[in-house]
């Protein structure tokens, strides 16, 4: 796909975005304290957030500091416009943080970003989550094993003899059977 540019919003005649995901400065003249000189426009080389993996880039305004942004939502800014109200930035189809092109980004709902994250597994649900001791295949094992069980034991007892063994709370493995956990199974 061709490389596009434009002039980010309310940085125009400072930076330009391109369709490719990447961010450059206007070549321009800047004051050292005695003299203007010209400094080159230049692309500017994006850091990553360490948490989210997102690149972001400084953005100056009368050489002070304006703004820390996200360029996969200065891509959208540029090209689709502003966020709408409630919405935010999704990565898709590519769920990778550092594609900022803009044929994998869209404006959309936090229900649609987590709809995303559940088609490409990258939930933390289920034993995906960094605390889960349990697997879907015991989930499952478990529900099925109530059911035989249900009418002689109470849950109560049935879960806390099923924990002992298990080295799992009674409480959780009482919440995955009455599904009020692990309802994605």
């Amino acid at each position: 796909m061709q490389e596009f540019w434009k002039d980010y919003p309310g940085y125009e005649g400072l930076y330009q975005v391109s369709s490719e995901g990447r961010v450059k400065s206007y070549s321009r003249l800047v004051w050292s304290g005695r003299t203007f000189y010209r400094k080159a426009g230049r692309i500017l080389r994006a850091g990553t957030n360490p948490i989210s993996g997102y690149q972001l880039v400084v953005l100056y305004k009368d050489g002070v500091p304006k703004r820390t942004s996200n360029i996969h939502q200065m891509v959208l800014e540029t090209f689709i416009g502003p966020c709408p109200p409630n919405g935010v930035c999704r990565h898709f189809p590519d769920r990778n943080p550092a594609n900022n092109k803009l044929e994998n980004l869209r404006w959309g709902t936090q229900i649609q970003n987590q709809q995303d994250r559940i088609v490409h597994g990258t939930t933390n649900c289920g034993s995906n989550h960094p605390m889960s001791k349990m697997t879907e295949a015991l989930v499952v094992h478990l529900r099925k094993e109530w059911e035989s069980y249900q009418g002689i034991l109470s849950l109560n007892k049935w879960s806390r003899e099923i924990g002992l063994r298990l080295g799992i709370s009674k409480q959780s493995i009482s919440e995955a059977v009455r599904r009020k956990t692990w309802r994605h199974i």
